[in-house]
């Protein structure tokens, strides 16, 4: 005949659907790090350079709407806190802010709120709520290589921690910006 098929070692080899085990390498989920001890850690860093607008003004990405509906970043931190949190153990989060200027001192990397960690997504929004309660000028340029610096540092001592208890644990930075940034 003008065509012949291959001649096959495998019973297997013809069956499109056999896969070799050896072949097969599954990637672990989300849910199997989560479920084999990987501890969740989520930061916050919140932009508050004057590139969002004077949080006075209705339509700016800081607004305080009068009838208690959430803004633009009250909106991202439930949105994505209230999925994490669900993971994280202890639910303490810490929260900084960038682009703000106190004292005529523009800080690149500030702490949200009154303690180092906010307690829960509940605690997120009333500590970023609290930053207007101070004397801050929203200034700029938008730099967060500081938030990201202070979180990746973070990240490395938590893992370690977490290795010599014999586990993991994943650090996430959730990083709210108005994206006119400087630095990167």
């Amino acid at each position: 005949p003008a065509f012949a098929p291959p001649m096959h070692s495998s019973p297997h080899a013809q069956n499109p659907f056999y896969m070799d085990q050896k072949q097969h390498h599954q990637r672990p989920t989300f849910i199997d790090y989560i479920s084999g001890s990987c501890a969740l850690q989520m930061c916050i860093a919140i932009d508050f350079t004057g590139s969002n607008g004077d949080p006075r003004k209705y339509g700016t990405l800081h607004y305080k709407h009068q009838d208690g509906q959430l803004n633009d970043y009250e909106k991202a931190i439930v949105g994505v806190g209230s999925i994490l949190e669900k993971y994280d153990f202890d639910k303490k989060f810490p929260v900084w802010g960038f682009g703000a200027k106190y004292g005529g001192v523009i800080q690149h990397c500030f702490q949200v709120g009154h303690k180092q960690e906010a307690d829960g997504v509940k605690g997120v929004l009333d500590a970023y709520r609290s930053v207007f309660r101070n004397p801050l000028t929203m200034s700029g340029p938008t730099v967060f290589a500081d938030c990201i610096a202070q979180a990746a540092s973070r990240a490395r001592r938590e893992q370690a921690e977490a290795q010599q208890r014999g586990t993991q644990a994943y650090t996430v930075l959730l990083l709210l910006t108005d994206g006119s940034v400087t630095d990167i």
